[in-house]
């Protein structure tokens, strides 16, 4: 039971105020829905891997109502990808083809900070600094507790809170799913106007790297395994990371045209799960905290953004007394897994060099499977 006997109430609580969570305020508050209150227990934007965005979110920023101040924040624009996989050489994806022309590299905090700014300015309030505690319901919705800000109770609750999809998890939602992936990545400073604008990716027997040049002269290098090949290999060591990635086929020619200085890789876990629930009648996970994908599909991002607008619309409709969208809403991010999981399949499956190696071997069994 939550202790407290003061509380504030608002029609939408928004647990989490990352991209997916942000952009459901943005779409909630416009569309004129009660008193929209977002909870991000961060109150500075932390350092987050998910650093480059594809030509056709150029349609959801639009939708958002953002495009413009978007475009005018300068952000560097991405002109495709190339990778070694499957084979030694590089093949090349040119955005330039596509119908909304090229992709952008972002900086993410400022790309957050632009997207809570947005919400704040459509009338959502924003409750920086409230860490969520807990949860019981109540008549007519839930009352949650934070830590740095009062309890409140709130007609419906949308979970943006990332993979440990804190609310839904005490929903009794469960996550089911195939692994996770254990990353390392860091920071090079002082990126010359040379470096390609593409983003690279280069699978080794080991597992892979993922290179992309970033805003603010710098790039970002990361390698992606599973833990325990990264703890036999000892990646988790700074040195023998840096070596590794100096053994690279191709990424490697990148770092000349960087500085050598370079923050201490940081690690982070890359879970691919999809909720068995992901809403009820008056809640609804979103973005990371109701499916996440493994980052080798890029698909992070574009999932948040779209994601949040078809929730908006979902929640608006429960507000009023009708589920079925929320259904909907729930029928697609399951199926939205599904076609995840056979992209997985053949992206991985293409990669046969080193079928002994235990990263790949793991990948093709569940291939087979």
């Amino acid at each position: 039971m939550i202790a407290d006997t003061t509380f504030e109430s608002c029609d939408v609580a928004v647990l989490g105020g990352g991209p997916a969570g942000a952009a459901c305020a943005i779409a909630l508050a416009r569309a004129g829905v009660g008193r929209v209150v977002l909870c991000e227990s961060e109150e500075v934007r932390p350092f987050r891997l998910g650093e480059t965005i594809p030509p056709d979110s150029r349609a959801l920023l639009d939708r958002l109502g953002v495009l413009d101040a978007f475009l005018a924040d300068d952000h560097m624009a991405c002109h495709g990808s190339c990778s070694s996989w499957g084979s030694d050489g590089l093949g090349y994806n040119d955005f330039m083809l596509r119908p909304y022309g090229h992709g952008w590299h972002i900086d993410r905090p400022r790309f957050e900070e632009l997207l809570l700014e947005n919400a704040a300015q459509a009338g959502a309030e924003l409750w920086l600094g409230a860490q969520f505690a807990g949860t019981e319901r109540i008549d007519g919705g839930h009352r949650l507790a934070f830590r740095g800000a009062p309890t409140l109770e709130a007609r419906f609750v949308v979970d943006a809170t990332g993979c440990s999809a804190a609310f839904a998890r005490r929903q009794e939602a469960q996550r089911t799913g195939l692994d996770t992936l254990h990353c390392i990545a860091a920071r090079f400073r002082k990126a010359a106007p040379g470096l390609s604008r593409l983003t690279w990716l280069e699978a080794v027997p080991e597992g892979w790297w993922y290179a992309s040049r970033l805003p603010s002269d710098r790039l970002l290098v990361l390698f992606a395994s599973d833990a325990d090949v990264v703890r036999d290999h000892g990646f988790s060591d700074p040195e023998t990371w840096l070596a590794a990635l100096r053994r690279t086929r191709h990424i490697r020619a990148l770092l000349e045209h960087v500085s050598d200085a370079h923050e201490r890789p940081r690690a982070g876990a890359a879970p691919s799960f999809c909720l068995d629930r992901v809403a009820g009648d008056d809640w609804a996970a979103l973005g990371d905290a109701a499916s996440a994908c493994d980052p080798v599909t890029a698909r992070g991002l574009w999932k948040a953004l779209s994601g949040a607008l078809v929730l908006a619309d979902a929640v608006q409709a429960a507000l009023a007394g009708d589920t079925a969208p929320l259904d909907a809403y729930a029928g697609a991010v399951r199926q939205d897994f599904t076609t995840y999981l056979a992209m997985r399949r053949d992206l991985y499956g293409l990669e046969t060099r080193w079928p002994d190696a235990p990263f790949w071997a793991r990948r093709h069994a569940s291939v087979t499977a």
